[in-house]
């Protein structure tokens, strides 16, 4: 899944702080092994009522289907500022 170079950045940081692990999962719980799937909804959701936000379903499956949208409609946006600047000049 393509991210921002800020998110990277923050994963790098994560990685260094959790250190090289003989697993591809990006997070672990205290054994080092891959969390469940329910225990990273859970974890989401105790950000998401920690930050106050309501009325939006938020999830990691959420986040996959709501990821190309938002580039699409982000490229879509940029595209049509390229064309108006074109226009101008």
């Amino acid at each position: 899944m393509p991210f921002q170079q800020t998110c990277g950045k923050i994963i790098r940081k994560y990685l260094d702080v959790r250190g090289d692990l003989e697993t591809d999962a990006l997070f672990v719980n205290m054994d080092n092994e891959q969390i469940s799937t329910r225990a990273l909804q859970d974890k989401m959701q105790a950000y998401v009522n920690a930050a106050g936000i309501t009325g939006v379903r938020v999830s990691p499956h959420e986040f996959r289907h709501k990821w190309p949208n938002l580039i699409f409609l982000t490229a879509e946006i940029r595209l049509r500022l390229d064309v108006f600047s074109a226009m101008l000049h």
